[in-house]
């Protein structure tokens, strides 16, 4: 990830996580950010992927989108959940939707601190789940699917 790039992701990512927290509100990251949290290598992130518990979601989500408005983030209004801040998109998911390409048990889930916020990240196990099952689905473009099996490559050498 290049210098630039890679503060410009931080800085949203530790400003989204601290204001979900002051919410009372624990994301997971999940995607290749999340990955890269986790692994520590030099992954291609140009996105930043959340996971929200179900109940938090339903009850939160118009304060969940003054956060991202008040950070100067637009949603995007071809995805509902999804958010564009400057140039980088900002999605949230319910954990549910996720759940049928890796079993996500929240209470589980590893937490981790990043500049004052709290967040939670699948395992390598729920990663390679996560891009086998993805990868396979029929609708994932072409250029996801490649990327998918680089991850589940990269994966299988440290798990």
């Amino acid at each position: 990830m290049r210098r630039h790039m890679k503060k410009k992701i931080f800085n949203i990512f530790s400003k989204i996580v601290r204001g979900l927290n002051k919410m009372g509100v624990e994301p997971v990251i999940y995607g290749s950010l999340g990955l890269y949290l986790l692994i520590g290598k030099n992954i291609k992130v140009n996105d930043i992927d959340f996971l929200i518990k179900d109940s938090d979601f339903d009850r939160k989500w118009d304060d969940i989108k003054r956060l991202l408005e008040k950070n100067h983030c637009k949603l995007n209004p071809e995805h509902r959940q999804e958010f564009k801040c400057n140039g980088l998109y900002v999605s949230f998911l319910k954990i549910k939707d996720v759940s049928k390409l890796t079993k996500i048990n929240f209470s589980r889930l590893k937490k981790y601190q990043y500049v004052g916020g709290v967040y939670r990240n699948l395992s390598l196990k729920q990663y390679l789940d996560f891009y086998r099952r993805r990868s396979d689905r029929k609708y994932v473009a072409a250029a996801k699917r490649k990327r998918d099996r680089e991850k589940i490559k990269l994966i299988k050498t440290i798990y």
